[in-house]
């Protein structure tokens, strides 16, 4: 029973490895992948950096005139009341919800494949970048 069963086990291991190779070098049996589309604000890609800039110089606009609503208003406000804050650049979309004691705001690039965004909230901080795990559009 135990020689069976190791015979069994050395047969199925060799046919795995021999249908893995064969597969391999058979054109027909491969996968292709398509490639990923390039991040448009990742390291080094400088298209977008105007756009990206422009889209940081809003979320700190926003975040400088919520400053000064809670400091003159005692309450955060929408993002009409706000005055002229700049232009939304191309292709991103703004986004700022207040209940008045606290607000958040956010900027995504809706033409970049991998999703990068902005955000931030009554802490001022400003946050930058794309989610852990891309999302292909189909």
């Amino acid at each position: 029973m135990k020689r069976t069963l190791v015979t069994v086990v050395l047969a199925v291991a060799v046919a795995a490895s021999s249908t893995s190779t064969i597969g391999s070098q058979n054109p027909r049996n491969r996968t292709i992948l398509p490639a990923l589309p390039a991040c448009h604000h990742e390291p080094g890609r400088t298209a977008d950096a105007v756009r990206r800039e422009n889209a940081l110089t809003l979320a700190r606009n926003i975040v400088r005139a919520e400053k000064e609503k809670m400091r003159t208003l005692g309450r955060y406000e929408a993002v009409a009341a706000l005055g002229d804050l700049g232009p939304t650049p191309d292709g991103f979309e703004l986004r700022l919800y207040t209940d008045g004691r606290s607000f958040v705001v956010s900027l995504k690039d809706r033409t970049d494949p991998c999703r990068f965004g902005i955000f931030s909230d009554q802490d001022g901080e400003i946050y930058q970048g794309s989610p852990g795990t891309v999302q292909i559009a189909s």
